[in-house]
């Protein structure tokens, strides 16, 4: 019996290590940045912009990880009756390591819009244009 129970916890330490890693449910925050993840979706809060991600944030062996989403420039004063908001299409791609989030986010065109550092739990640390 014992040769069995071993056998058993073995498969089952495969089966929860063959599952792909994600980005941790919850709050991370920094300097400039707020990520909120779900288990469906992430929003994201910038000083002057907002952004979304569709789904969960898969991660590498290395801890790294590429999602497209969209993005949203906001700009300071009051928005006008009517106002359409711009929602372009970007990646996020980071890297978690010791519990610290780089994202990146990245346009259309290659040119990276921002690069922040993340920290699980935290609130981010916001000045909003607005």
């Amino acid at each position: 019996m014992p040769l069995m129970m071993t056998l058993i916890a073995s498969l089952l330490v495969v089966a929860i290590t063959a599952q792909p890693k994600t980005v941790e449910l919850g709050e991370w925050g920094g300097p400039h940045a707020r990520l909120m993840v779900s288990t469906t979706a992430a929003t994201l809060e910038f000083d002057c912009a907002r952004g979304s991600i569709a789904g969960k944030i898969p991660l590498n062996t290395k801890g790294e990880f590429e999602v497209k989403g969209r993005y949203s420039p906001e700009r300071g004063g009051p928005v006008r009756k009517g106002e359409a908001q711009t929602t372009v299409p970007v990646t996020y791609r980071g890297t978690l390591r010791d519990g610290s989030l780089t994202l990146e986010t990245v346009g259309a065109d290659g040119i990276v819009i921002g690069t922040f550092v993340l920290t699980h739990g935290t609130h981010g640390r916001l000045i909003k244009c607005r």
